[in-house]
């Protein structure tokens, strides 16, 4: 029985034949929310843009009860020796008081025949359960449930748009259904976010 050697130094390095690895899909960007010209054939049935949450004035020791907390946690997580929870505990306020500086950013939003728009992105209608306005926070907020199991609600501030101008439009492509709210989002809220 002979073996059969292969010298693959004198072989081309790259893979004889025209294989070329498939190219990815070009993906074309969804229209702008508002502002500028719209796209050609585009129509918008509603749209408004607004900040993502209320400016909040704080005082100088605005810090003072977060930290207090992180605090509390840090001494906790040392206690227990667990290193991670409060390695994580003392990133968390890091990010949390970094946020707290920023001003809010101002989005754009519309509802378009296909779906709603949150700047560039599109949710499609076919992505959406339902909706719901919550009126008890201020500025009002349109609620609407996905059907992503890991994030099933997106927020909307509506800014200066009056909540039946919104209802009117989305009455007629989503039910209008009752959303609770998180005890995560109340907290944010709470503290300013």
């Amino acid at each position: 029985m002979t073996e059969r050697t292969i010298d693959l130094r004198n072989q081309p390095l790259s893979p004889p034949g025209p294989y070329l690895p498939p190219a990815p899909p070009q993906r074309k960007k969804n229209p702008p929310a508002s502002g500028g010209a719209q796209p050609s054939g585009k129509k918008y049935l509603l749209q408004w843009s607004a900040l993502e949450y209320a400016p909040r004035e704080r005082g100088p020791y605005w810090f003072l009860p977060p930290s207090a907390v992180a605090l509390a946690f840090v001494i906790f997580g040392i206690l227990i020796q667990s290193w991670f929870f409060t390695a994580f505990v003392i990133l968390a306020l890091f990010v949390i008081l970094l946020y707290a500086r920023r001003a809010p950013r101002e989005y754009r939003f519309a509802v378009a025949k296909e779906g709603v728009y949150i700047g560039n992105t599109l949710h499609r209608f076919s992505e959406l359960k339902s909706f719901w306005i919550i009126e008890t926070v201020q500025p009002p907020e349109l609620s609407l449930e996905t059907t992503r199991r890991l994030h099933p609600y997106l927020h909307l501030p509506l800014g200066d748009l009056h909540p039946n101008k919104i209802k009117s439009v989305l009455s007629g492509l989503l039910p209008e259904q009752e959303h609770k709210e998180f005890f995560t989002d109340q907290i944010a809220r709470s503290i300013g976010f």
